[in-house]
């Protein structure tokens, strides 16, 4: 399952399995957050403000007002970002 966390323009992927595991093993190692980090949850910053995301082949795609980029979905890995966008818009259309 992925998710974005809207304010800090994180892409955030929950393992299904371990969150499964977890709730059989009643160990909740998914609830302990510690550190601050989710044992169960992978995340990667994309932008700022992510409005959207959309699966297409291997890449995740995502957009936010003025950026938009993807990741590579199977590695899980950051891909690319493009930004520049509010340059580029039509004014008469704003």
């Amino acid at each position: 399952m992925y998710f974005t966390e809207f304010f800090d323009g994180d892409i955030v992927k929950l393992d299904k399995t371990a969150l499964a595991m977890d709730l059989a093993s009643q160990t909740h190692a998914c609830k302990d957050t510690g550190g601050g980090d989710n044992p169960c949850m992978e995340e990667i910053h994309a932008t700022q403000l992510i409005k959207e995301i959309d699966l297409h082949g291997d890449r995740l795609y995502f957009a936010g007002y003025t950026e938009f980029g993807y990741i590579n979905f199977s590695a899980w890995t950051p891909g690319a970002l493009y930004t520049g966008l509010e340059e580029r818009r039509d004014p008469e259309r704003a």
